[in-house]
């Protein structure tokens, strides 16, 4: 009985500390995840505008996606509203 109790000791702790890694590993996929997705997803629309440039179809499509991203006052919104179109 008292080996069980001194092995329950020992194991709390460490079911306390391998939960938290696991927190933060989940928190830290989340993150990735997001922050990916709003700078890549941006990027990724305006290399379409680049690839229309590049060819030199210079026409307006009021469908494209970077459109949305035209407001933003981070990089990915400068980048954006320097295409001037």
């Amino acid at each position: 009985m008292m080996a069980y109790k001194a092995k329950l000791k020992v194991s709390a702790p460490r079911n306390v500390l391998v939960g938290i890694i696991i927190g933060a590993i989940l928190l830290g996929a989340v993150a990735t995840y997001i922050l990916s997705n709003s700078i890549a997803k941006p990027i990724q629309s305006l290399v379409l505008i680049m690839e229309d440039i590049a060819q030199l179809d210079l026409v307006f499509d009021e469908s494209y996606e970077a459109i949305k991203y035209l407001n933003r006052k981070d990089e990915v919104g400068q980048v954006t509203r320097s295409d001037d179109w």
